[in-house]
């Protein structure tokens, strides 16, 4: 009974651990995103959080409605949350659609949350799009650009 009791206390506080590690992890992805102005190193960043997939909904719910956090930190997070597709961000995701003043915010919230409820196709990932003589979409990891029709 004494070592299932100092298992179960090893995984609880590994797990705690790993919890605060991501959520760590999480606040220096949105830190980057914050002051950058690289279009393509924020949607680096944002797909890293991505990446980080349904342990990251809570944290990335949280920034959301952080007033420490920015604006340009919540477009990720809302981002990140809508790509990841957990119905857990949806609540937080509603709640910024109801409280933000920021129309772009509202809008990628509103985005995230038809892309979890399956109305929008969710990429799994971003991207940088530009509309010039060709419209253009670049993954920022791979370097490779391709023109859209």
């Amino acid at each position: 009974m004494k070592n299932i009791l100092i298992a179960f206390l090893f995984v609880s506080s590994t797990c705690v651990a790993n919890a605060n590690d991501l959520e760590m992890n999480v606040n220096s992805e949105l830190a980057k995103v914050e002051s950058e102005l690289d279009a393509c190193k924020v949607v680096i960043s944002t797909n890293k959080l991505i990446g980080m997939g349904d342990a990251a909904v809570a944290s990335l719910s949280k920034a959301l409605s952080s007033e420490t956090v920015g604006n340009q930190s919540k477009w990720s997070a809302a981002m990140a949350l809508g790509h990841i597709g957990n119905a857990r961000a949806v609540s937080a995701l509603e709640t910024t659609v109801k409280s933000t003043s920021d129309s772009w915010l509202k809008m990628l919230a509103q985005d995230s949350i038809s892309m979890i409820k399956g109305e929008i196709p969710r990429a799994g990932k971003v991207y940088v799009y530009a509309f010039g003589v060709k419209k253009t979409k670049v993954d920022c990891e791979s370097g490779k650009i391709e023109i859209i029709p």
